[in-house]
């Protein structure tokens, strides 16, 4: 019985989402001309501001990273103080982890943005059907993304080292191509299994995301001409991940059976 009210579910949920994307592609085809200019406009303003938007971003990401790192060194030295022995210091060791990792988290989404909005800086720039914006926009822009990127891998090493005071044992260096590997071969069980929850959790969000916009993009693709690379870089994405996992599973499994 339980099976039957699965499939009815599925093929309801099915049937609602044709239903969905039907209306969805007739509203996108009737409002095409209004459609299209507004993606225009919105191409125009993020291509002739992405140096703004990411100087704003940096200003956001870095203001938090900092505060995060400064509260993980208070919480750190208050714990040292405490000593080996004293109430509250592996609470205040979690704390200064925890604040750590947030810094760490913040400089990460900076260096995704940052290598976002530069490329939507650049994209079109020698298009007769861009407006440019200028040599100097352009070198603003590479100089403010240059920047950022050295400056968040100097934070990211900032933070491990500080990390590394609170637990002595962690391996890697941020320079290093073999960081992560090290620094997940020094961690224990449990936190092998918290980045591995962490890690499926990231794959399952990862998964949806890329297909709502796959959705988008069909939606989109019916009434412009968006050409065939969105399409190809989300597929690229997406075949990534699903062999990469697989590929995983098996070597585990190898492990396993040698």
């Amino acid at each position: 019985m339980k099976k039957h009210k699965i499939g009815i579910k599925f093929a309801l949920t099915l049937l609602v989402s044709l239903a969905v994307g039907g209306v969805l592609g007739y509203g996108v085809a009737m409002g095409r001309d209004a459609l299209a200019q507004g993606l225009d406009t919105a191409q125009r303003f993020l291509r002739q501001n992405a140096v703004w938007a990411l100087l704003l971003c940096a200003l956001a990401a870095l203001s938090t990273a900092w505060a995060q790192y400064a509260a993980g060194r208070r919480h750190a030295a208050a714990a040292l103080a405490a000593g080996d022995g004293g109430e509250g210091n592996e609470e205040a060791f979690e704390r200064a982890d925890h604040c750590y990792a947030a810094a760490m988290g913040a400089v990460g989404v900076l260096n995704v943005a940052a290598f976002t909005l530069f490329g939507v800086g650049i994209s079109g720039f020698f298009s007769a059907r861009v407006p440019a914006q200028g040599f100097g926009g352009l070198l603003a822009l590479t100089g403010v993304f240059l920047a950022l990127v050295f400056f968040c891998i100097y934070l990211q090493s900032l933070f491990v080292r500080a990390t590394k005071e609170l637990y002595p044992e962690k391996q890697g260096s941020v320079l290093d191509g073999k960081f992560q590997k090290q620094w997940y071969d020094s961690c224990d069980e449990a936190e092998r299994r918290q980045v591995g929850e962490a890690s499926y959790r990231s794959m399952q969000a990862m998964g949806r995301a890329i297909l709502a916009l796959f959705v988008v993009l069909t939606l989109l693709g019916l009434v412009l001409d968006l050409g065939v690379t969105p399409f190809l870089v989300l597929g690229t994405l997406w075949m990534v991940q699903t062999a990469s996992y697989h590929r995983a599973v098996q070597q585990t499994d190898s492990k396993k059976t040698d």
